[in-house]
C-alpha cells in the first residue's frame, strides 16, 4: 500500500503533470497492464523524435512513461544548456536517459560511463535504437580518484554502486575523471554514482578547474555515508573549484542561487553569465505534447 501511495504522490505532485494528472494516471495504468501481459521490453516515445527501450525492472526510467521528464529541472537544464558538438560527460549513465537527451536531441557528443554489464547492454540498446553510436562513446568502467579496480553490486538495478559487502558483485577497471577527459573537457557533467561522488571529484581536479566545464548535475542524497562521506563535503569541493549551487525553473528558464541542501540531484554552475545566455537562447523541445 505504501508503494502505491508513493507512486500516486509522485504522479500528482510532479511538475510535468500539473495540467493533466488524469493522463499521467492513465499512462501508469496502461504500463502496468502492458507489463502484466508481457515481459518483453517496450519502445516508448521520449523527447522530440527520440525513444527509449524500457523494461518493467527499470524503476527510474519508467518515470519517462508516466511524466515525460522524471527529473524535469535537471533534464531541461541539460537540454537548454547543450548545443550541437558540445561534449557531455554522463558518469553513472545507467540505461542512457541523459545521453539520449544530450546526443539524440541536442546532437552533442557524449561520453557515457556505466560499469555494470547488464545495465551497459540496456544502454547500448537505447543508443542503437536512436542511431547514436557515432555521437556517444560508451565506457564500461568505473570512475574514481585513482586508476585500479573496484567491485560493483550487480543486483540493485539503477542503484548499483561500489560494493562494500559480500554479495553479487563484479570487478571492473577504474580510472580518474581527468584521464577520461584527458583530450577534451566537457561543458556539462552529470554525476550519479550512488554515494561515490567524493572519489569521482578527487580524481577530476583538472577537469573541475578547466574553464570549458560550465555546469555539473550531481546526485546528493546522503548515500555517500556508506563510504564515510557526506554531502556537505561534496558541496565544499565544488565551491572550491568556483561552482555555485543553483536551482532551475524550466518554465521561465531562470537560475536561482540556493543554499546547500541534501536530497537529490543538484545543479552547480560556473561562469553563470555564459550559462544563463545559453539557457535563454536555447531552442525549445517537446515532451508529452508540452513545449519547454
Amino acid at each position: 500500500m505504501s508503494a502505491l501511495w508513493n507512486i500516486a504522490s509522485f504522479l500528482f505532485k510532479h511538475p510535468m503533470t500539473q495540467d493533466n494528472r488524469v493522463a499521467a494516471v492513465m499512462r501508469f495504468l496502461q504500463w502496468q497492464f502492458a507489463t502484466w501481459i508481457t515481459r518483453f521490453a517496450m519502445v516508448v516515445p521520449f523527447v522530440d523524435d527520440t525513444v527509449l527501450v524500457i523494461r518493467k525492472s527499470m524503476t527510474g526510467a519508467t518515470g519517462v512513461i508516466y511524466v515525460g521528464l522524471p527529473e524535469p529541472e535537471d533534464m531541461s537544464f541539460a537540454l537548454h544548456l547543450l548545443r550541437e558538438n558540445d561534449l557531455f560527460g554522463d558518469i553513472g549513465a545507467n540505461v542512457g536517459v541523459y545521453s539520449v537527451l544530450a546526443s539524440g536531441v541536442r546532437k552533442a557528443h557524449s561520453v557515457a560511463v556505466e560499469p555494470v554489464e547488464q545495465t551497459a547492454q540496456h544502454l547500448r540498446q537505447n543508443l542503437a535504437i536512436n542511431s547514436l553510436e557515432a555521437l556517444v562513446e560508451l565506457r564500461q568502467m568505473g570512475i574514481g580518484s585513482l586508476a585500479g579496480e573496484l567491485r560493483f553490486t550487480t543486483n540493485e538495478g539503477a542503484e548499483n554502486h561500489v560494493a562494500i559487502d559480500d554479495g553479487p558483485v563484479v570487478t571492473v577497471p577504474v580510472i580518474p575523471l581527468d584521464d577520461l577527459f584527458e583530450k577534451r573537457k566537457p561543458i556539462l557533467l552529470k554525476i550519479d554514482v550512488e554515494g561515490f561522488e567524493t572519489q569521482v571529484l578527487l580524481g577530476g581536479k583538472q577537469t573541475l578547474s578547466d574553464p570549458e566545464l560550465k555546469a555539473i548535475i550531481i546526485e546528493l542524497n546522503g548515500s555517500g555515508a556508506r563510504y564515510g562521506y557526506d554531502d556537505m563535503s561534496v558541496d565544499a569541493q565544488l565551491r572550491n573549484h568556483g561552482f555555485e549551487r543553483v536551482s532551475y525553473d524550466f518554465r521561465t528558464r531562470e537560475l536561482r542561487s540556493t543554499p546547500f541542501e541534501s536530497g537529490g540531484n543538484t545543479i552547480y554552475v560556473k561562469d553563470r553569465g555564459f550559462v544563463e545566455e545559453r539557457l535563454r537562447t536555447a531552442t525549445a523541445f517537446r515532451v508529452l505534447s508540452q513545449t519547454i
